[in-house]
């Protein structure tokens, strides 16, 4: 059966609804010449973003380049070691335990300065504190804060620095420096140590007054000590009481006349000198 046409029904109009759907969503086109005004803007953020592209490339490029430059140059290398701060220790030896010298390369030392703060300190038993800084690109300044002295050992090839934390230094010197007692006849490291212990224990003014200490041990006494005093007297003591009758001293020779004696060993009593 044939269908019947609308009359009223127009195919031309239907046709033109059904496109005005169809592209209705779609944005008319731009203006050409609204699109000639956006263009260089679109252009100068491409060139940025070029720019910026190649600045992340080749900085690190060239950082890295500069610092290969810069380290086959003598420009890297320590120039000059100076030592400050030394007194007891010989400044050489603080050079030579850091193992810096003209091939030693700046940046190393920079990142490493507490490492051979370290090893100073181990090979150079003096030292207490060591801090190493730059005075300039190349020039290295070791700064040492020492141990204390306490007094000297005398032996056959002089006269060696005994630390406050009872090292004895290899170094010897022909001359002791004043203030600092001499020790004598300790042939034993333990027991000059153990001695320097005793020595600490006087009293100050005592201490300062003490010019020598010789292991005597005489009449059969092993213990037996000798001190010699600045003031010209000698006193005879055990090690043992030592600490206990040497607060006694200055009381004896301020009731007696003339150089003398002091024994404390067994008693405390005072010996003039024999005159000639």
């Amino acid at each position: 059966m044939a269908r019947k046409k609308n009359p009223d029904v127009n195919p031309r109009a239907s046709f033109d609804n059904y496109a005005k759907q169809l592209h209705g969503s779609e944005q008319p086109p731009k203006n050409p010449k609204k699109i000639q005004q956006e263009l260089p803007k679109v252009q100068k953020i491409r060139q940025r973003r070029t720019i910026r592209n190649l600045i992340l490339i080749l900085t690190p490029l060239l950082v890295v380049g500069a610092l290969c430059v810069y380290m086959g140059t003598s420009m890297s290398k320590v120039s000059n070691v100076s030592v400050h701060g030394t007194d007891l220790i010989i400044n050489q030896d603080v050079i030579d335990a850091s193992g810096l010298n003209d091939k030693s390369y700046v940046p190393q030392l920079l990142l490493n300065r507490k490492r051979v703060a370290r090893q100073i300190k181990r090979r150079v038993p003096a030292a207490q504190e060591v801090t190493i800084k730059m005075t300039s690109m190349r020039d290295v300044a070791i700064n040492v804060h020492e141990y204390s002295a306490t007094g000297y050992l005398d032996e056959q090839d002089g006269y060696h620095v005994i630390l406050s934390t009872g090292v004895i230094m290899k170094a010897e010197t022909d001359h002791p420096k004043q203030g600092l007692p001499v020790f004598r006849g300790f042939t034993k490291v333990r027991e000059l140590r153990k001695m320097i212990k005793l020595v600490n224990q006087f009293p100050v003014a005592i201490r300062r007054d003490v010019s020598e200490i010789t292991a005597t041990n005489g009449d059969a006494n092993p213990y037996q000590i000798t001190i010699s005093m600045n003031d010209g007297n000698e006193v005879i003591a055990d090690r043992r009481t030592v600490v206990k009758k040497i607060k006694y001293y200055p009381s004896i020779v301020a009731q007696v006349k003339g150089q003398g004696t002091v024994d404390l060993e067994v008693g405390a009593f005072f010996t003039p000198k024999a005159s000639k």
